[in-house]
């Protein structure tokens, strides 16, 4: 068998044909070369050739392809981080805290704003040590004066402090020691009903106003008897017809913690006048006397003490 060189693209084809098979050009008149068996080799070395170049162009495209796909990737993750770097510093310039700021360096160690982050978090540790040095002092002061309004004042400066809570109940617990209009009415009327059972000389009508302990004076152990013996000794007296007790001006009373959980004594202090009638004409006289006390939260009286002034 011949081969026949193709003028137009140099391969070699068999004689038999009678187009290219490379190019498809005509090969009539094409003169087949000589030497058979050497042209048979190189249509078969033409053939590998072929093969390995086009084994080659599809490597290469499968390359470009993995390539591109690489590229793809990593631009795309770049970008993806890059936003998700620059949503971390909007929130973090936002809010302006130390945890987001750690929590950006944690995350984007050589981030764009890195450096910027960096000296925001040591300004704002800077800060908080501050705040935390003037939130101390805040709360020291607040405890020392032991008022409402310095635990609402160190609530409006502090409002994220470190002692929230223990101001919040401070204030609790002292809005429970506020005496209402309500509790001085019936206090005022507590103390007129005892001068008035004590004015009748009659035990049994001023026991059930005194506390199972109960002290009057210096004496511990008291009772109904000692109050009225009291009583006695001060006005029964043949030329007094009568003693009228009157409450001079606003009761005096701070509500005090007892062991009761949720419950408050009242201690409070009274100025009397005692007009006492006696038998002689226009022989009137008013007397002033100190009223302290302690009551129970049912208003009895756990301790009392008269003092003639």
């Amino acid at each position: 068998m011949a081969a026949i060189k193709c003028p137009k693209c140099g391969h070699y084809t068999s004689d038999q044909l009678k187009h290219c098979v490379e190019c498809g050009k005509a090969l009539d008149g094409v003169i087949a070369s000589s030497g058979g068996e050497t042209s048979a080799n190189d249509i078969v070395q033409h053939k590998k050739n072929k093969h390995l170049h086009r084994s080659a162009i599809v490597i290469s495209v499968l390359f470009l392809l993995l390539a591109g796909g690489v590229t793809f990737f990593l631009v795309n993750d770049s970008q993806q981080r890059a936003k998700e770097e620059q949503t971390a510093f909007d929130k973090l310039m936002a809010c302006q805290r130390v945890e987001l700021c750690e929590d950006y360096l944690i995350r984007f160690p050589e981030g764009a704003h890195a450096a910027e982050v960096q000296q925001l978090c040591a300004e704002l540790k800077q800060a908080l040590e501050t705040e935390l040095k003037l939130d101390s002092v805040d709360w020291a002061l607040a405890q020392q004066l032991n008022t409402t309004q310095s635990y609402e004042e160190y609530l409006t400066k502090h409002p994220e402090g470190a002692f929230v809570q223990m101001a919040e109940g401070e204030l609790n617990r002292l809005s429970q020691l506020v005496v209402s209009e309500e509790e001085k009415e019936m206090l005022t009327g507590t103390i007129h009903t005892l001068l008035a059972s004590l004015s009748s000389c009659d035990a049994e009508k001023v026991a059930p106003l005194l506390a199972t302990s109960f002290s009057f004076g210096q004496v511990d152990a008291a009772n109904a008897d000692t109050l009225v013996s009291f009583y006695k000794a001060q006005f029964s007296h043949q030329d007094v017809l009568g003693v009228h007790f009157v409450v001079k001006g606003n009761l005096e009373i701070t509500k005090v913690a007892n062991d009761q959980p949720a419950q408050c004594d009242y201690e409070l202090h009274a100025k009397l006048d005692a007009t006492v009638n006696r038998t002689a004409v226009d022989s009137a006289g008013i007397q002033h006397w100190d009223l302290t006390a302690r009551l129970t939260p049912d208003r009895r009286f756990s301790h009392l003490s008269l003092n003639r002034k």
